[in-house]
């Protein structure tokens, strides 16, 4: 099964799409909570604001259903611009909303429900695909997908370094808006 994988990948385009864009989404959710904690340091909060943040995420669970109801319909490529651009919006709100609480607040929900709806409708797409598949186009899927947030994880510590927050806010917008790129063709 495992041998079989690399002939799945390269027989399936769509994956092979959707697998960028979810690695893509993945990479700006990373982005933001890899250096969040930096930046509520700065302000002069600790972890317990950090973990706060974390629960207002939750709101992401709300976006499942609709996301998966719409994720079947003519056009799944439109939801995921759409959870995308949602995503990178929230970075704009990080930027703008820097010092405040609320507007980073409203940011994590905007960037939960993006990449969870992004989420969603790459899933629906690759299990409607080949049902026979299924495992190994999840496995291959999600394997993409960590691979984003590692590589989001690793792109935030540099843009830390080289820029603080800026940087952090405006490669986490680049990643999301990069996901949408591989989207154009459907």
């Amino acid at each position: 099964i495992l041998r079989s994988l690399g002939r799945v990948l390269a027989s399936e385009p769509t994956l092979r799409r959707r697998a960028v864009v979810g690695a893509l989404g993945m990479g700006s959710f990373s982005i933001f909570w890899s250096m969040l904690s930096f930046h509520l340091a700065e302000l002069g909060y600790g972890s317990a604001t950090a973990g706060m943040f974390g629960a207002i995420g939750v709101v992401g669970v709300f976006v499942a259903p609709l996301a998966g109801r719409l994720a079947t319909g003519p056009n799944p490529a439109r939801l995921n611009i759409l959870g995308l651009a949602t995503a990178a919006l929230s970075f704009l709100v990080f930027f703008l909303g820097a010092r405040s609480l609320v507007a980073v607040g409203i940011g994590v929900v905007l960037l939960d429900a993006g990449v969870q709806a992004s989420h969603l409708t790459n899933q629906t797409v690759i299990f409607g695909m080949r049902p026979e598949l299924r495992s190994r186009l999840n496995a291959l899927y999600m394997v993409s997908y960590f691979a984003g947030g590692a590589l989001g994880t690793f792109a935030s510590s540099l843009s830390w370094a080289y820029g603080k927050w800026p940087a952090v806010c405006a490669t986490g917008a680049a990643f999301a808006l990069a996901g949408m790129l591989p989207l154009l063709r459907e």
